[in-house]
């Protein structure tokens, strides 16, 4: 926690709820790819401080977007599983090109994959996390969108 309170929650200066809730997700990749060892520590405990600051900010940026703070409170779960979990170990140990090589005979028993397996070492890193953050927020809009019509038409 203590690195993560250099973090700093983007205020409305710098956008719209999405521009902003993309802007802290790349100022915590650039935080967290900085300190070697943080990634690994923040995915087998993301908690603390800088998750329920994280919460806070998501469920605050969810409301502003039109979601209820129930909706809000359930929308922001996986959103920040995804951050400060899965892809912070990633960073950390640069899984994400040898993800497939745990399966010997991935060739035979997955051809499909193991074809797709040699793009992932030209993957950026922040590229891949900014894209899981654009398909949330293009879900999160989806979804206020279908509520708000639904509204409408009741």
């Amino acid at each position: 926690d203590a690195i993560l309170t250099d973090l700093v929650t983007p205020g409305a200066e710098f956008g719209t709820w999405d521009e902003r809730l993309r802007r802290w997700a790349d100022d915590f990749f650039t935080l967290v790819s900085e300190h070697r060892g943080l990634g690994p520590q923040l995915a087998r405990n993301p908690k603390g401080t800088t998750a329920l600051r994280l919460a806070s900010l998501c469920v605050e940026l969810l409301c502003e977007a039109g979601m209820t703070p129930a909706e809000a409170i359930r929308a922001q779960a996986p959103l920040r599983w995804y951050v400060m979990g899965e892809f912070a170990d990633q960073l950390q140990n640069d899984r994400t090109a040898r993800r497939f090589e745990v399966v010997p005979d991935i060739e035979t028993a997955f051809p499909d994959l193991a074809e797709l397996a040699v793009h992932l070492d030209a993957l950026d890193q922040r590229e891949v996390l900014l894209h899981g953050i654009d398909l949330f927020i293009a879900g999160f809009k989806a979804q206020i969108a279908a509520k708000q019509s639904d509204r409408a038409t009741a």
